[in-house]
């Protein structure tokens, strides 16, 4: 299993507090993570991985189900 994380600096918080003030903002914050999956998804085709796990500790996320 690949279980790819974000890090973000101690200025910035957790990850599970992850949080925009706009619709605009989180469009962009979409768009980022889109392609850092992605990119971690192909990895794991590429190596044969047979599990990625998404949206670790990305509670602050998951109120935005359209996206």
């Amino acid at each position: 299993m690949l279980k790819p994380h974000l890090w973000l600096t101690e200025s910035r918080g957790w990850r599970a507090e992850i949080a925009m003030t706009n619709d605009a903002d989180w469009a962009a914050w979409f768009d980022a993570y889109g392609e850092f999956i992605l990119h971690h998804a192909r990895e794991a085709d590429s190596l044969d991985i047979e599990m990625l796990c998404i949206g670790t500790e990305l509670a602050g996320t998951v109120a935005r189900e359209a996206e």
